[in-house]
């Protein structure tokens, strides 16, 4: 198969899953034109056309979860610090209101 007929092949299934021109998305020509460009065809046209208009795909959302949940984890560790620090600071102040220090 030849390079142009594979590109318009891999085009042909890029179209069928892109949202009409009435639809929401106003960037269909821009995803068949990035396509059109791509050096070397995708392996999947469906998961590129995704992956071009910003949704995550494949191993990239694994990693993306794995990420948020280290986050959550980071931010509720952070959270318990602040409100020690902050009982620390309002003793401390208390003690020096009190002019234990």
């Amino acid at each position: 198969m030849s390079a142009a007929i594979a590109r318009q092949s891999s085009v042909s299934v890029c179209i069928a899953s892109v949202p009409g021109p009435n639809e929401a998305n106003p960037n269909n020509f821009a995803v068949l034109v990035g396509l059109y460009e791509e050096p070397e065809r995708p392996a999947n046209a469906v998961d590129y056309v995704r992956k071009f208009m910003g949704e995550t795909v494949g191993d990239d959302a694994t990693q993306l979860r794995a990420e948020n949940d280290q986050l959550r984890e980071e931010n509720a560790r952070l959270k318990g610090e602040a409100e020690r620090l902050r009982m620390e600071v309002d003793r401390l102040r208390g003690a020096a209101e009190g002019g234990g220090m």
